[in-house]
């Protein structure tokens, strides 16, 4: 029998994303505006996260369960209207690095967040990677691009936790991609893409049948 994510066009691009991050490789989320590459925190390594530093903006952004940030003790920092955000402290792990800035200390960072055995003091702050607190329905309750990477990432049997980061133009450094460049950029890079829309409408399916 064939598996739920086989039998549409839609969900085959879905398979071809988790498992691609299954195996340590980025994939990209797009919204139809703008897109993210997505790697799991689980799969994390040095050269990933140069790729993902090299081809996107430079800011890397740790999406975890809000339950996980609060075990941690990052707090949530403060938006407009002195209200609380869902972005949390930036963070540096607290040992086994340098600066904290190259790819190989980032992706040390990235790593002991994922560690399930992880404590507070564990990290120091700030430091050079943001954190950002996912909605506890993922982007059924919340269509956001921290969900998508944290969903994905769960989906690929990695846990509920990612880094992302946008997605810079191919021609033009100064900048995001725009849509229309964003095959060129696939193609070039040979990534999977999945839209926020489908990876919603799945698991909204999932959550239904459950």
């Amino acid at each position: 029998m064939k598996s739920v994510l086989e039998l549409s066009p839609s969900r085959r691009a879905l398979a071809e994303v988790t498992d691609e991050l299954g195996r340590g490789r980025p994939a990209v989320v797009h919204n139809g505006r703008e897109a993210v590459f997505v790697l799991p925190l689980a799969e994390v390594s040095a050269p990933g996260v140069a790729f993902l530093v090299r081809h996107g903006s430079g800011l890397l952004i740790a999406a975890l369960p809000r339950s996980r940030c609060d075990d941690l003790g990052l707090p949530r920092m403060w938006g407009a209207f002195e209200q609380p955000s869902d972005y949390c402290v930036t963070v540096d792990a607290a040992d086994g690095i340098t600066t904290g800035i190259s790819a190989t200390d980032r992706a040390t960072t990235l790593s002991r967040l994922a560690d399930p055995s992880a404590a507070p003091a564990d990290f120091q702050r700030p430091g050079h990677v943001m954190t950002r607190a996912t909605h506890p329905d993922g982007v059924v309750g919340h269509a956001g691009f921290p969900e998508a990477a944290a969903d994905l990432a769960d989906l690929a049997h990695c846990g509920p936790a990612a880094v992302y980061t946008h997605i810079v133009s191919p021609l033009d450094p100064t900048r995001l991609a725009k849509p229309e460049e964003l095959d060129r950029l696939r193609g070039d890079c040979a990534l999977p893409a999945v839209s926020l829309a489908m990876l919603r409408g799945f698991r909204t399916q999932l959550a239904s049948a459950a």
